[in-house]
């Protein structure tokens, strides 16, 4: 079986893989496609918690240092706790600030690369099956096919 190299699976295998490492076989392809699409869902979500996770942090930070009591205030002075407030709530503003950048260059090179795309290349249908259609017949057929890299 023919896997173009210009495929997104092909790509997403290939981000985690060196050349001379790629499965040979149609069965274990499908399987790694499946584990590196997890693992990258799971890599989004903790990317995204890791956003709530500082943005929740900021907030304890503006409770408990901008807090508009004094007693707020006075207590953190009194038990020397102001100054790490201080330290964690400024390094807490600059991580946010770094997501923020990062986020929006993802959204920008991913915009960019689309329309580079959309513009350079024309729909076209395949009428080639599926990875997902070609690993369950050859399931069926309790066959895996060699797979071959073609352009």
């Amino acid at each position: 079986m023919n896997i173009s190299i210009d495929s997104w699976h092909y790509k997403l295998v290939r981000r985690y893989r060196p050349r001379w490492n790629m499965p040979k076989s149609l069965c274990s392809y499908f399987w790694a496609v499946c584990f590196y699409l997890t693992l990258n869902f799971l890599k989004y979500l903790i990317g995204i918690a890791g956003i709530f996770y500082m943005i929740t942090g900021l907030g304890a930070f503006w409770v408990i240092v901008m807090n508009f009591g004094d007693l707020g205030k006075a207590s953190l002075v009194f038990h020397g706790w102001l100054t790490p407030a201080l330290i964690a709530g400024i390094l807490y503003v600059i991580m946010l600030v770094f997501v923020v950048i990062a986020v929006i260059f993802l959204i920008v090179s991913t915009m960019i690369t689309f329309l580079v795309r959309k513009i350079t290349t024309k729909f076209k249908l395949d009428s080639k099956p599926s990875l997902l259609e070609s690993y369950l017949k050859a399931r069926k057929e309790k066959v895996c096919p060699s797979l071959k890299y073609t352009d």
